[in-house]
C-alpha cells in the first residue's frame, strides 16, 4: 500500500515534529503555553514566523480550545466521552487569545 492509497495526508520526513529538529508547532504553542513563554518561543522559532504562519496558529489555537469546550460540557454534563476538567483551560485558551487579538 502506497501513500497515495489513503484518503488522507501523511506528514513528510521533513515534519515538523520531527525528533531530530525538535519541537516546531506553533499552533499547540498558541494553544498550551502562556503568552510570555509563546513569546520567547516565536522569538527563537527559525526561520522566523511570518504573520500568515502566526494567523494560522492563532485559528488552530480557536479551534483546539472550542473542541475542548465541547468535551468539557459534555463532561459537566455527563454525557459519553465528556471530561470536565477540560472546559477550565479551554476557556483559558480563549480568553488568552482574545486578550492579544491585536498581534
Amino acid at each position: 500500500m502506497s501513500r497515495g492509497d489513503f484518503p488522507c495526508r501523511f506528514p513528510s520526513r521533513n515534519a515538523s515534529a520531527s525528533p531530530r529538529r525538535g519541537f516546531r508547532d506553533p499552533g499547540s504553542v498558541t494553544t498550551w503555553v502562556p503568552g510570555e513563554a509563546a513569546d520567547r518561543f516565536y522569538g527563537a522559532y527559525q526561520p522566523a514566523p511570518g504573520a500568515a504562519t502566526l494567523r494560522r496558529a492563532r485559528g488552530w489555537a480557536v479551534i483546539r480550545a472550542l473542541a475542548g469546550l465541547h468535551v468539557g460540557d459534555a463532561g459537566v454534563h455527563g454525557r459519553p466521552g465528556g471530561k470536565a476538567t477540560w472546559g477550565p483551560p479551554a476557556h483559558a485558551v480563549l480568553r488568552r487569545l482574545i486578550a492579544t487579538a491585536h498581534r
